[in-house]
């Protein structure tokens, strides 16, 4: 497996925004990847920021060019990206879940997360960019942070992230080949059984109502699929549903 491309930044505002303006000048298809030690104004899901502290996590972006896949298949690439995270982080600890759609967690505790920028043309994905957050060695959150944890905390060890950068790298480019070789509906199973909560009764919040439910899969657009207490079947799309925990 050849990996990508690699670029190294000191400092950056965010490496999603940085991927993003290069993909778009560039004129390759050659996956590239771009890390830094300081990103000081990282995004998160939706109005939501990456905080972590200079040189202690592995930040960054990795470019691809997926090979005629539909804008409406998008999902898939969240699912194989957020596999790939559990498998690396897998190589150090267990009882990594995803925690739909797209964290990483351990028991309960936020591990890293994602966000997934797409520049689509008519109705192909031209490239995507996979911006990935994993806390390594911090072991000081902010108090904003409701419940962070790191490798570090788990195994009281300190990773070096030159090292392990390649371990991750090698993870992402294995699952992502997948999407030429599986068939979608195997790997949207593949996801749910990694899911953190699934076929667990727990409470959800939606619209400000508490209820509870467990987790049955995902339908081809990423929505989650809930079975209630009374065998009704929800389906809830992004910032529709919280988790609580």
């Amino acid at each position: 497996m050849t990996l990508p491309r690699k670029f190294f930044l000191d400092r950056v505002d965010s490496t999603n925004r940085w991927a993003l303006k290069k993909a778009a000048r560039s004129t390759s298809f050659q996956p590239f990847w771009i890390r830094t030690d300081d990103q000081f104004a990282g995004r998160g899901q939706g109005e939501n920021s990456w905080l972590g502290s200079p040189g202690q996590n592995l930040t960054g972006s990795l470019v691809i060019y997926p090979d005629q896949l539909l804008a409406g298949d998008q999902f898939l690439l969240s699912v194989l990206a957020s596999e790939a995270m559990v498998d690396f982080t897998g190589l150090f600890t267990g009882e990594i879940t995803i925690k739909w759609p797209n964290d990483l967690y351990f028991r309960d505790k936020k591990l890293g997360g994602l966000l997934i920028e797409n520049s689509i043309v008519g109705e192909m994905i031209r490239y995507t960019v996979l911006g990935i957050g994993i806390n390594i060695n911090q072991t000081d959150f902010p108090e904003s942070l409701p419940n962070p944890v790191s490798l570090s905390q788990i195994h009281p060890v300190t990773y070096n992230l030159t090292e392990i950068e390649d371990l991750l790298l090698n993870c992402l480019m294995n699952r992502l080949s997948q999407l030429k070789t599986n068939k979608s509906s195997d790997l949207l199973a593949a996801y749910t059984r990694k899911l953190y909560r699934y076929r667990q009764f727990a409470t959800y919040n939606s619209q400000g109502k508490l209820f509870n439910a467990q987790i049955v899969g995902v339908d081809n657009f990423g929505r989650l699929r809930l079975e209630d207490e009374t065998g009704k079947l929800r389906t809830y799309g992004f910032q529709e549903v919280e988790y609580v925990i």
